[in-house]
């Protein structure tokens, strides 16, 4: 760990607000022109999956809370719980049910990559499987994301991490790529020889 990084709750340095409320199903809602963000379109690689968002009209006389370019959003259910941080939003969008959203109040102290990266990684999630809830479907309660031990080191730091972080998922891209295309070739391979082709 950095000598230097400062340990801080994340409560001390961001507000996590819970996902907009919503009665029955997200499907069954009106139609509409702000995206609501579900588990299923968090990934800890691609980040938000935009394309699967549902379009809705939010429901009820709770005013909205938008999602912001920098905020971090947390998966508060299943096996595992993971962030990741919202860059360039371009349109309204807001965090559905078993969502929770992260707002860092000084970006200059926390850059959000950072603590996404942070809460995605073996020390935060162990600690977060040991405070989960649940016997079929394990739920992170608000207290216990609030209670998360952020270690910050400088800035410049965290930009290191960041950086080492897109190389690391660049190279597994391109490992993932290289199986894929090397069973298609295998699998062509077989195809050839059972119809007598020459190989």
């Amino acid at each position: 760990m950095d000598p230097t990084a400062k340990i801080i709750s994340l409560k001390d340095m961001a507000s996590i607000a819970a996902g907009h409320p919503v009665r029955g199903s997200v499907e069954d809602l009106p139609e509409g022109g702000v995206a609501m963000l579900q588990m299923r379109d968090i990934d800890v690689d691609r980040g938000i999956v935009w394309t699967s968002a549902a379009s809705i009209d939010p429901p009820g006389k709770r005013s909205p809370d938008y999602l912001q370019s920098g905020d971090v959003i947390f998966t508060s259910r299943g096996a595992r719980n993971v962030a990741v941080a919202a860059i360039a939003v371009d349109r309204e969008a807001i965090c559905g049910p078993n969502l929770f959203l992260i707002r860092i109040r000084d970006r200059g102290q926390c850059d959000p990559r950072y603590l996404a990266w942070y809460i995605n990684q073996r020390p935060c999630q162990i600690y977060l499987q040991r405070e989960a809830t649940g016997t079929n479907i394990l739920n992170i309660r608000r207290e216990v994301v609030e209670n998360i031990a952020i270690p910050v080191p400088s800035l410049a730091r965290q930009e290191s991490i960041i950086d080492f972080d897109r190389s690391a998922k660049l190279e597994q891209k391109l490992l993932r790529d290289l199986i894929v295309n090397r069973e298609q070739q295998m699998e062509a391979l077989a195809v050839g020889l059972a119809q007598g082709e020459e190989i």
